[in-house]
């Protein structure tokens, strides 16, 4: 395998090293997770922007859809990556029904941030 590092977790050597300190490790979680929900939020507000729009999308849309596929994954939101990972996908396929998925990614979005969503009165 060329990669060591991953071939070194299967070997379990990586279990030999001493632990980080957990409440170490639990703050720059906390961290990493206040620094996405800051971000997640400013993406959302970008994306929410192109609702309905019919266009070609834009570079500054791709880039935050290709980056909420790895990001949101790595911090836990699996569903948001998947949708993400999907309209990435289909940004590049001619003909794939982006707007479906693109609407998808924004309800999640809204979900998770507990934003109102757009389009919806309140009673």
């Amino acid at each position: 395998m060329r990669f060591p590092f991953w071939q070194s977790l299967r070997q379990g050597s990586l279990s030999k090293t001493p632990p980080a300190s957990s409440s170490a490790a639990n703050a720059k979680l906390e961290e990493l997770r206040r620094r996405f929900d800051l971000r997640l939020r400013e993406d959302y507000a970008i994306l929410s922007q192109h609702r309905g729009c019919q266009l070609a999308p834009s570079a500054e849309l791709k880039s935050i859809v290709h980056r909420l596929a790895g990001s949101a994954g790595m911090l836990g939101f699996h569903e948001i990556s998947d949708v993400a990972g999907r309209l990435d996908d289909a940004f590049e396929t001619p003909g794939s029904d982006t707007a479906t998925l693109f609407l998808a990614l924004l309800d999640l979005l809204e979900r998770t941030l507990n934003v109102p969503r757009t389009g919806t009165t309140s009673t």
